[in-house]
C-alpha cells in the first residue's frame, strides 16, 4: 500500500461518502428493478483437477505447482498426508509426497517460487520434527536448515519479500516470544524481534499490502498493536504497531483480502459480513454485504471479489448462491454462480493470472462431482 495518509489526520472524504452511496442504490437497484448482475470474468464452470478425500484448507500456487493442505489423506486414491500438489493439468505430482501428521492449514510461496511454507497443527512433516511451521523445496523435500517451531496452531502465512509472517494460536515462536503474531526471515528463519503486534486473541488470517509496509490480520481479539481493534487491524510491517486505522463496523474476524494495488481491505466476520473499507480514507465501511452464513475465504483481484463459505443465499441481493460467489470491487453482485454442494463450504480461495483455486469442505460443482479442490479459468 503506498502513499498512505493517516485517517485521524484526513477527514473521510465526500467523494467515498457519495460511492458508499452509489454502492448501496446500485445493490437496492438489483433487488428492486431486477437488472442483471454485472458480468463475471472468470469461467463458473470448474476444469476436472484431482480430488481428496478430506478437507482442503489451504491452497497456494507456487510456479507451476498448485500445492494444498488440509484434512484429507488421499488425493485421486493415492496416498497424500495432509499436503499434496498438483500439476498444472490439474493431476495430482506423483512425487512431491512430504506427508504430515497433523492437518495443514495455511501455505504460501516465497518471491522466487523456490520455497514452500506449510503451517497448521503438526509436529512432524516430510520426516523431520516441525512444530506447526516448516519450509519446504518445490520437490516436497524438508528445507533442513529453516526451523521455527511454534508451540500451537499455524492459521495463516503470507511471504512478503524477504519476510514471511505466520499467524495463529501460539505463543512462542523458534524460542522468541510472540503471541499469535512473528515475522521471520525467508532464508533464516531468524525471528524479526522489533515485529510485536501482541494480538490478544487468535489470528485467523492476514494480509500485507504490496509495499510490504502495512500488516492486516483478523481474528477474535480486541486488541492488536498496543491498541483497541474489534476483530481487525492495520499494523507497521517493521514494529507491529497499530495505525490509525480504526474500522468501525467489525466482530470475531475469519479472513482477510486486499486488492493488489493495496487501497481496499475486505475481511469477513462470524456475525456473517463481509466489509470493505478504504484504511487510507476512512474508518467507516465503504459497502458491507450480508450473506446466510460466515465467509471463511475472500480473495480480491482489481476487479472482482470472490468469496466462499457456509452460506445458501447473499441477503444483501436476496439470491441464492451455494458456498461461493462474487461482487465487483465497488460491491455489485456478478452473476458468477459456480454451486457447490457440500457442508462448511470453501476454506481457501487463491487467484492466478489464469484463474481461481477454491479449496474446501465441498462434495459437487454445478451438480457434478468434485471434492475438495476446484479449478476455474480465465482472468480474475
Amino acid at each position: 500500500m503506498t502513499a498512505l495518509q493517516s485517517p485521524a489526520t484526513t477527514p473521510p472524504s465526500r467523494s467515498l461518502g457519495l460511492r458508499a452511496l452509489a454502492a448501496i442504490l446500485m445493490a437496492v437497484g438489483l433487488i428492486v428493478s431486477g437488472v442483471a448482475p454485472a458480468s463475471a470474468s472468470v469461467s463458473q464452470t470448474h476444469t476436472r483437477t484431482a480430488q481428496t478425500n478430506g478437507d482442503v484448507y489451504a491452497v497456494a500456487q507456487v510456479g507451476t505447482l498448485t500445492v494444498i493442505g488440509g484434512a484429507f489423506t488421499t488425493v485421486d486414491g493415492q496416498p497424500r498426508q495432509h499436503i499434496a500438489a498438483l500439476r498444472p493439468d490439474g493431476s495430482l505430482d506423483p512425487t512431491f509426497n512430504p506427508g504430515a501428521n497433523g492437518f495443514v492449514r495455511a501455505l504460501d510461496g516465497s518471491v522466487d517460487g523456490t520455497r514452500i511454507f506449510v503451517g497448521g497443527e503438526f509436529s512432524e512433516i516430510g520426516g523431520f520434527l516441525r512444530g506447526g511451521l516448516a519450509a519446504l523445496d518445490t520437490g516436497g523435500s524438508v528445507i533442513a536448515d529453516w526451523t521455527a517451531d511454534t508451540n500451537g496452531i499455524v492459521h495463516a502465512i503470507e511471504v512478503s519479500g524477504s519476510k514471511v509472517y505466520a499467524a495463529g494460536t501460539f505463543t512462542v515462536i523458534k524460542d522468541a516470544t510472540r503471541r499469535r503474531l512473528a515475522a521471520l526471515d525467508v532464508t533464516t528463519a531468524a525471528v524479526y524481534l522489533r515485529f510485536n503486534p501482541w494480538p490478544s486473541w487468535t489470528v485467523k488470517d492476514i494480509a500485507v499490502s504490496p509495499d510490504g509496509t502495512r500488516v492486516y490480520a483478523a481474528g477474535g481479539f480486541s486488541r492488536i498493536g498496543a491498541a483497541d481493534r474489534n476483530g481487525a487491524g492495520e499494523v507497521l510491517a517493521d514494529t507491529g504497531a497499530a495505525t490509525a486505522f480504526n474500522p468501525s463496523k467489525g466482530g470475531v474476524g475469519l479472513a482477510v483480502a486486499l486488492t493488489p494495488d493495496g487501497s481496499r481491505f475486505f475481511f469477513s466476520t462470524t456475525d456473517n459480513n463481509l466489509y470493505a473499507y478504504d484504511p487510507a480514507v476512512s474508518n467507516e465501511p465503504v459497502y458491507a454485504v450480508k450473506s446466510g452464513g460466515d465467509t471463511q475465504a475472500i480473495a480480491a483481484s482489481a476487479t472482482e471479489v470472490y468469496f466462499g463459505g457456509h452460506f445458501r443465499n447473499i441477503s444483501t441481493f436476496k439470491v441464492k448462491r451455494n458456498l461461493l460467489a462474487s461482487i465487483t470491487v465497488d460491491g455489485a453482485l456478478t452473476d458468477w454462480d459456480p454451486s457447490l454442494a457440500g457442508d462448511m463450504g470453501p476454506w481457501s480461495i487463491e487467484l492466478t493470472a489464469d484463474g481461481v483455486l477454491v479449496g474446501g469442505d465441498f462434495t459437487r460443482v454445478a451438480g457434478k462431482r468434485q471434492m475438495g479442490i476446484a479449478a476455474f479459468h480465465g482472468t480474475p
